[in-house]
């Protein structure tokens, strides 16, 4: 059954705003459940997440901090997100 298929939606944190914007905008029609953030080794800069995770109004479920899978996948919590966004480090 398709609709018990969990759906995540990938969204590079090295991507500008607009174009994080018109990624939302483009798959909102798939009815996705989640947001994993990618490229979180490769950013600067975070707090446009801040307005696009606002916009997007789903959860975010993972984190990608590099290119080793399973490895550099993390579980997002609220705690990880708000650190990103305010510039901590987070290790």
């Amino acid at each position: 059954n398709i609709e018990s298929v969990e759906k995540n939606l990938l969204i590079p944190a090295t991507a500008s705003e607009d174009n994080l914007q018109d990624v939302i905008n483009n798959y909102s029609n798939v009815n996705y459940d989640y947001l994993i953030v990618t490229k979180i080794d490769e950013a600067r800069r975070f707090g446009i997440l801040y307005d696009i995770l606002e916009k997007a109004k789903k959860p975010v479920t993972y984190m990608t901090n590099g290119q080793n899978v399973p490895q550099d996948i993390e579980r997002a919590t609220p705690h990880k997100i708000a650190s990103l966004i305010m510039g901590n480090i987070l290790h």
